[in-house]
């Protein structure tokens, strides 16, 4: 938006109104919390410790252990750190597989019965 208001010199409204973007949405600066990392670290911890719990589960780990945090942030790290799990197939025993980041790439991990192969 700014691009056409430099090139045109038309107002900001009118910008946003030629590229169809509500003004808002240029002027936000995205805030980067200060615990962003250490919050990063433990889910990271927590999900390669226990591969086959979801965000949610990892969330109420982390909210025992003292961390104010809510499931949608947890979430967005989750994702934005490629962490998946995929729930169990079905079978009595809680099998199935789970996909978990170890050292910086994603494995695919097998769960038998409660046991985790690699």
């Amino acid at each position: 938006m700014e691009h056409a208001r430099e090139q045109y010199e038309v107002s900001e409204r009118r910008a946003g109104r030629v590229v169809r973007q509500w003004r808002g949405t240029q002027r936000y600066l995205p805030l980067r919390r200060t615990d962003e990392d250490h919050l990063t670290q433990a889910i990271l911890a927590l999900g390669v410790k226990y591969g086959r719990y979801g965000y949610r589960r990892i969330t109420a780990l982390l909210q025992h252990a003292g961390w104010p945090v809510g499931k949608d942030r947890v979430q967005r790290i989750w994702r934005r750190e490629g962490l998946r799990y995929r729930g169990n197939s079905g079978r009595e025993g809680g099998c199935g597989w789970a996909m978990v980041r170890v050292y910086d790439c994603v494995r695919s991990v097998r769960i038998m019965c409660g046991a985790t192969i690699l």
